[in-house]
């Protein structure tokens, strides 16, 4: 299949197009007693305590597709769906095609499906989570990073509660793939709450959320030459030392020099955006 993951990783969008990496619907209607389909390594078994907001769960993989599913179900609370659908692009990409196959085959008598969360994904060869981290500016005031065993990290940008959150991370070694997760209030707000609204992501604007930027190293060397000796060097050091968009705001305050004087767009940020609007769903 053309878009068939390799090593985790879709050849057919690198570089070109976004993705839903991952898609959670909450469905108001009853599971089905046996699903329609092949599902392999299935299992359904008991979930949560009395705080759990469903009380069964039951996952597999889709022959059809190679995608891992889970669903949630028996609401311990009113005003819930009925159950909720969590979807991933493990070997194939979901589109709206194979969802809609997915959620007929799970469950009966639909009335109504919702999108409660989801992950636009975008995979970028030739970067690492470092620069990445260097030239987001955003308008979230929590960051944290994590890193594994391996030494691999993972950059995150938001609050794990917040509207929206922006993860960056080391897919492979030749691909950093940056996601944003976008949760049921800020789609909410942009619209998108049906199945088919999904195709509205393409047109979002999200430069209020990140925005990725260079440093503009004319002005920088300008502004350093007009320095003397000793702020020059702390100058230059802390350029040296801190993320952009920490750099630009000590910088005003420490040598009153305008945030606009230090940083111009990436061309990233353009592909970014073209990859968006060529998402695949």
């Amino acid at each position: 299949m053309t878009n068939a993951a390799i090593d985790g990783v879709f050849p057919i969008v690198v570089d070109k197009s976004a993705f839903i990496d991952t898609l959670k619907l909450g469905i108001w209607g009853e599971r089905r007693p046996e699903p329609m389909g092949e599902i392999v390594g299935r299992e359904n078994k008991p979930i949560g305590g009395k705080l759990s907001k469903y009380g069964r769960l039951d996952r597999g993989t889709f022959a059809s597709t190679g995608n891992r599913y889970e669903l949630v179900y028996g609401p311990r609370r009113k005003f819930l769906p009925l159950t909720m659908l969590a979807l991933r692009s493990d070997q194939t990409l979901v589109t709206r095609e194979n969802t809609i196959e997915v959620f007929n085959a799970l469950c009966q008598g639909v009335k109504r499906v919702t999108v409660s969360q989801l992950e636009l994904t975008f995979d970028l060869s030739g970067r690492s989570v470092k620069q990445l981290d260097q030239m987001i500016f955003t308008s979230a005031r929590r960051f944290r990073t994590l890193e594994d065993e391996y030494g691999r990290q993972t950059f995150y940008i938001g609050a794990p509660t917040g509207r929206w959150q922006v993860r960056v991370y080391e897919k492979t070694t030749n691909i950093t793939r940056l996601e944003f997760i976008l949760r049921r209030t800020f789609l909410r707000q942009r619209r998108v709450s049906r199945v088919e609204d999904i195709d509205l992501l393409r047109y979002l604007d999200f430069a209020d959320c990140v925005f990725l930027q260079k440093p503009n190293t004319y002005a920088l060397k300008t502004i350093s030459n007009d320095l003397s000796p000793e702020r020059r060097r702390a100058f230059e050091s802390l350029f040296t030392m801190l993320p952009l968009r920490e750099f630009v705001v000590t910088a005003k305050d420490l040598f009153g020099v305008p945030n606009r004087d230090l940083v111009m767009p990436d061309a990233l940020n353009d592909q970014v955006r073209r990859m968006q609007r060529k998402m695949i769903f």
